[in-house]
């Protein structure tokens, strides 16, 4: 694999749960500026592929760098962006309103909240 360029590698990357492999030897790079989904059916991995990228859950082997965390010269951003398989919503509030609620849950306000919101629905 390729380093260069990467913001997240995923190496030999393996999760048991009791008998059951969730994930198997996964082997995973994204360059810096790519957006990629993963799919697949119920079971396949998915979710604990997530939590393992984004830190909650600790591979049995296997490790996963996301950069800049782990690079101290590597200064950009690595952003991980979820997307519910049910729309997580509130139908009765605008758009701008979903925003500033989910903005304020995740601990973004003032200025920085309000900036957010113009950025995204832009």
């Amino acid at each position: 694999m390729s380093t260069n360029n990467a913001a997240l590698r995923v190496e030999g990357v393996n999760v048991s749960f009791g008998g059951l492999r969730a994930l198997n030897d996964v082997y995973l790079e994204i360059g810096k500026n790519e957006v990629v989904g993963l799919i697949g059916p119920n079971g396949a991995g998915k979710t604990t592929m997530i939590r393992c990228i984004s830190g909650l859950l600790k591979p049995d082997s296997g490790r996963i760098i996301r950069h800049p965390f782990d690079d101290p010269e590597d200064d950009e951003p690595v952003r991980l962006g979820l997307v519910p398989q049910n729309l997580a919503i509130y139908p009765d509030l605008t758009v701008q309103q979903n925003l500033e609620i989910f903005g304020r849950l995740e601990g973004v306000t003032g200025k920085a909240l309000k900036y957010r919101i113009e950025e995204v629905l832009e």
